[in-house]
């Protein structure tokens, strides 16, 4: 390894937990809370909760499936 590259790795490092943490964030955001916040706060039927708790899902599987196809390098 060259000392370039010796000084670079603290900031991938870095930079890759930030990234991971946000993609933490956002997955907790449309999982966690929306659902409640649609129901609780906007009053929404039973139907539209269950309707949400799909589009929830469905979010999920493609915030994952995006994830699995990145290339981080």
């Amino acid at each position: 390894m060259n000392k370039e590259k010796m000084r670079e790795w603290p900031l991938i490092f870095a930079w890759g937990l930030y990234d991971l943490t946000n993609q933490f964030f956002a997955v907790n955001v449309v999982s966690l809370y929306f659902v409640r916040w649609f129901t609780l706060e906007k009053g929404a039927a039973e139907c539209m909760q269950r309707i949400s708790d799909f589009l929830k899902r469905i979010t999920r599987v493609q915030i994952r499936r995006y994830l699995s196809t990145r290339n981080v390098f």
